[in-house]
């Protein structure tokens, strides 16, 4: 893995729901090494998906689901034309009510035989159903349905998939991450200010400057 190719991800969440959620319909992508601070569920439902999870290949078909956590680097790539329910859900609102959840990593097995674990896999499929049901007919008052199924989804997540990191292994990684967190939150909330002042006064924007230079 070239990690000179890694990059960040800034994701635009929804601002009524704080989280990301679509129905991905790809006829083929490649997605490069990132990361972001969300926890990200992928549920394929026509065709395949290739992901990397740091140095884990998988090959994705019809009725898997996938959880990649925070802050950890992946990639994706569409060779088959596939339709998927993709979440995101940014650390930042997961940290309002899930207790100490920078000590936490969310984890299932998509391809597991042990009856117990598969059905908790199929109730949350069942919820990211539910929610891309809703999402697509948005009824009135669909954002209270849309919330509480998120809600619904998070206490799945901590009931049945978390798993708790060693305080010990944690607690210089929180200290990196809260600095780097600091530094893209602001980066975030000042890139589109930045973009333009950038281009009012250069004439251009930071994207050409970086091809410029690299010729």
């Amino acid at each position: 893995m070239d990690k000179n190719g890694i990059s960040y991800e800034i994701i635009d969440y929804s601002g009524i729901t704080n989280v990301k959620f679509y129905t991905s319909t790809d006829n083929g992508s490649y997605i490069p090494f990132h990361w972001h601070r969300a926890v990200e569920i992928i549920y394929i439902q026509e065709g395949e998906l290739d992901v990397i999870v740091e140095s884990s290949s998988h090959t994705l078909h019809p009725g898997d689901c996938i959880l990649i956590n925070a802050n950890i680097i992946h990639s994706t790539k569409c060779t088959v034309p596939n339709k998927a329910i993709v979440l995101q859900i940014p650390l930042d609102f997961m940290e309002k009510y899930i207790p100490n959840v920078q000590q936490l990593v969310f984890f299932w097995d998509y391809q597991t035989k042990d009856p117990v674990k598969k059905t908790k896999i199929e109730m949350l499929k069942t919820t990211l159903e539910q929610l891309q049901i809703i999402d697509d007919i948005r009824p009135d008052g669909f954002i209270l349905r849309f919330n509480s199924l998120i809600f619904e989804l998070l206490f799945q997540l901590y009931h049945n998939f978390r798993v708790k990191v060693f305080q010990s292994d944690l607690s210089q990684q929180k200290k990196d991450l809260d600095r780097l967190n600091l530094v893209l939150n602001y980066i975030s909330e000042n890139y589109k200010l930045f973009r333009r002042m950038f281009q009012e006064h250069f004439g251009c924007t930071p994207t050409k400057v970086r091809e410029n230079m690299k010729k």
